[in-house]
């Protein structure tokens, strides 16, 4: 399998630029994950490494070969899309190998590379069905081999689990996490789904606005976000963002007890970023700040508590484990763990 370079990719809209010079190196067999929210670039982004749309400026190279004019057919990659895109009237095997028999490959290589495919995917028994008699999952595994089979240098995968049930997208993801160690392949893979980035990724890339915030390991984003996009964006439930100030280094806040934490390197307004699971319930003469509980989910394993307090306006959420039991109206003592306390600037930059 191959590189993938983005050089100072550009794309516009008439005068409507919405890729602002994204830089990016992708290595050998790396699972890379594009994220964001809805209109940030990531999908736009990916059809262009496609050549499904047209780079305005900048290069694409896969394997060392520019491709950034070349048709879609000449560069060595394989989507898998959403929608699945199977054709209704084929049999699975014949959707499957429907490229190699365009390509005029020899029907023996056709059928036994049919059948390494649906051994890997656990496919063999569905080959002579239609897609109608198929459920979403086994759908998407058709699609995904359809992709396979092309041994294409780069597999790009647009959002390929949305349209399955929750139970299904855990089992997918298994697959396909599977399924890349078991390849080798370099994958590009675009989700708005937090969580599939986190599981699946060697390396995340958050995209926002048409430009690339942060790049790296999953949990060196979740950790060490480089500003308070990717901080608030990483995570479910997200993290918690508290105003403050800061003045000569010291972290000033009412009703919060920070004199002792991490100090700020700015003066003026800065925000105070806290995951829930970095916060508890701890004794009263210990807590760094007190809250009223106004709202609590019961998730079975754990319970979320939405907290009033006096320094913020917004809820903060806080993880509480299932053997404690906490309910709403109750007062509660809560500590941060200060080693977890994230510092960001006015403009939104960590410190």
């Amino acid at each position: 399998m191959s590189s993938l370079s983005l050089k100072n990719i550009k794309k516009s809209y008439g005068q409507h630029e919405v890729i602002h010079g994204v830089d990016l190196e992708v290595e050998k067999g790396e699972f890379i994950v594009f994220v964001g929210p809805s209109g940030c670039g990531k999908s736009t982004m990916l059809r262009m490494i496609s050549g499904l749309e047209e780079v305005t400026s900048g290069q694409i190279s896969i394997a060392d070969k520019d491709v950034t004019r070349a048709h879609p057919s000449k560069r060595e990659i394989a989507m898998v899309f959403q929608s699945y895109a199977l054709f209704p009237h084929m049999s699975v095997a014949d959707n499957i190998s429907f490229g190699l028999r365009l390509g005029k490959t020899p029907k023996d290589e056709v059928k036994r590379r049919v059948n390494e495919v649906a051994d890997t995917l656990q496919i063999t028994h569905l080959l002579e069905r239609f897609p109608r008699q198929l459920s979403g999952g086994q759908r998407q595994r058709v699609a995904i081999g359809r992709a396979i089979i092309r041994n294409p240098q780069v597999f790009l995968f647009d959002e390929p689990l949305s349209n399955l049930d929750a139970a299904l997208r855990v089992q997918m993801r298994l697959e396909i996490a599977r399924l890349h160690k078991r390849l080798g392949a370099t994958i590009i893979y675009v989700t708005h789904d937090q969580t599939e980035a986190m599981t699946l990724a060697d390396r995340i890339v958050v995209f926002n606005h048409g430009v690339i915030e942060q790049v790296g390991r999953p949990i060196d984003l979740y950790e060490r976000p480089a500003n308070k996009f990717v901080a608030g964006f990483l995570g479910a439930p997200s993290m918690n963002f508290i105003g403050a100030t800061a003045q000569q280094g010291a972290i000033q806040l009412d009703g919060f007890n920070i004199t002792d934490a991490q100090k700020a390197e700015a003066n003026g307004a800065i925000t105070l970023g806290i995951r829930p699971e970095h916060m508890r319930i701890s004794d009263t003469d210990a807590c760094d700040f007190s809250a009223k509980v106004e709202l609590v989910e019961e998730l079975g394993s754990e319970s979320l508590a939405y907290l009033q307090t006096s320094f913020s306006s917004d809820p903060l959420t806080m993880r509480v484990d299932h053997s404690i039991t906490v309910r709403e109206g109750d007062m509660l003592p809560v500590s941060v763990n200060r080693e977890f306390l994230h510092v960001f600037e006015e403009n939104g930059a960590s410190l």
